[in-house]
Order: structure tokens, then sequence, then C-alpha cells
């Protein structure tokens, strides 16, 4: 079996460093409350480290190429592997008087994820929700999520190549903001059992290369939590996703006389 040294190399490198951010970061996650008269401010602030053997979750045929300096044009990474750190802030006011005698959480919260070697895949998101009790055992949550850019990986532009041919340049960033819009209610049919039912609404949009993916999506789906003892809970959900893609990228086509993917 063939070895490449360099990735091994790597890899322990990465373990090392892995090592070092873990001994450095015993408080990693850290609270603030502050009490007022019934209101409460808590500022959470925590971080988390992770190794990912493969960013772009490319297979074996692509990893080989990227090794050999193949594809020109498709890889814009530096190391097909990298060690991934996640910054986050959240925020809470949590109070009773917004409905009397209820208990309403308010929230916002960023989240910042940096890939150490590959700029290219660094992301942020954010978020806001409004966790609302109606009595002790139900309650609800909105909430609000946007990403403004999340890059998944070069490919190729159809309407590119019929123009340049299947040249390096035709390789064009494939990449997408989100807005997503959630609700979720629960409910506590006993100290130990607990049901949650929510629903998701998503739009995807992708850079200019590939509006034709643009897509509304639907989620809906539920899960059970059952608490068998002080330290082990048991869950389990379905889930149900429909997409509705936009289908086609010039103004004169339509998604019936689209000659682009349809994601639907």
């Amino acid at each position: 079996m063939e070895i490449n040294l360099s990735a091994q190399c790597r890899l322990i490198f990465y373990l090392f460093l892995l090592i070092f951010i873990g001994s450095c970061g015993k408080n990693c996650y850290a609270q603030f409350q502050q009490t007022n008269k019934g209101n409460k401010w808590t500022v959470e602030l925590a971080f988390k480290s992770a190794y990912d053997n493969n960013i772009l979750k490319y297979s074996d045929k692509y990893l080989d190429r990227f090794v050999n300096n193949k594809d020109e044009g498709r890889f814009h990474i530096n190391t097909y592997d990298d060690i991934v750190l996640d910054y986050s802030a959240r925020l809470f006011f949590s109070s009773n008087r917004i409905i009397t005698n209820q208990l309403s959480i308010l929230s916002a919260r960023i989240d910042y994820t940096l890939y150490s070697f590959n700029a290219i895949k660094t992301w942020l998101s954010y978020d806001f929700g409004w966790q609302q009790f109606l009595n002790k055992k139900t309650s609800f949550m909105i909430s609000y999520v946007h990403i403004p850019d999340f890059y998944i990986a070069h490919y190729r532009d159809e309407d590119w190549t019929e123009i340049y041919g299947y040249t390096p340049e035709t390789y064009q960033s494939y990449s997408y903001s989100k807005d997503e819009y959630n609700l979720w209610i629960q409910h506590a049919f006993s100290n130990a059992v607990k049901a949650r039912f929510y629903f998701s609404y998503m739009e995807y949009f992708y850079n200019k290369h590939f509006t034709e993916y643009d897509s509304n999506n639907l989620m809906f789906g539920c899960r059970v939590f059952n608490q068998l003892n002080n330290k082990i809970t048991v869950d389990a959900g379905y889930k149900y996703i429909n997409s509705n893609a936009k289908g086609f990228d010039e103004t004169y086509e339509t998604k019936e006389t689209s000659d682009d993917n349809d994601a639907t």
C-alpha cells in the first residue's frame, strides 16, 4: 500500500495542535449572569475545536486528483484536511413579565467557524429566538437563522463550458446564503417524557453561477424524549424535507424549458 508521507506528517502535526489547543482551552465555556427584579441576563461564550480529514467531502477519486495536482482550476484549498475552530457567543434575556407569570426567553447568538489552513471554508452564522412557556408543561419557540455565505466547492459552470470549453476558467465557486425560519412546540407528558413538533422554512440563494439551485425548502418533524435517569436520555424522531428549486438561470427560460439541472 502506498503511503502519502506528507499527509501522515500533517495528521501528526494536527493531532499535536489539537492536544495543545485542548490543554489551553480548559475554560472553553463561560457563562455570566445578572439578575434584576425577575429579569435575568445571561451571556454564554463557548469555544471548541475538531480535526476534519476531508473538509470538502471529496471522494477518493478527487482526493487523489488533488494530491497529484490534477484538474487545474477545481481545487482552491491548501490542504484537504484541517483544524476547525468554532467560536460562539450567545445572549439570553429571561423574564416572567412579558406574559404574566409565564417564563419568556429571548436569545441572540453569533457563531464563527474558522478553518485554520483553508480560509475559503470559514463561515459565519447568527440567529435570534423567542421561547415562550404557556404553562409548566407546554412551550414554543420561534427563531430565525442567517448564513451570509457558505462555500461548498468549485464546480464547472455549464454555461461557461459552452463558450470556453473544458478549461480551468470554467470552474466556479459553488456557494450560497441561507435564511431559515423555525417553529417548534413542546409538551411534557410527565417528568420523564416529552415530545417536540417542529417546522422550518428555508431559503437558499446561490451565487450568480448556480442560481438554478436557488430553492425554498419546507421541513417538518417530531421528536420524543424519554429521560431514563439523571444521566441517560433516549430520544427518537422523524423529519421530512420537501425542496422546490428554481431550475433555470436565464431570463428567457422557465423551469419547463430550461436545460439546467432541477434540484427539486
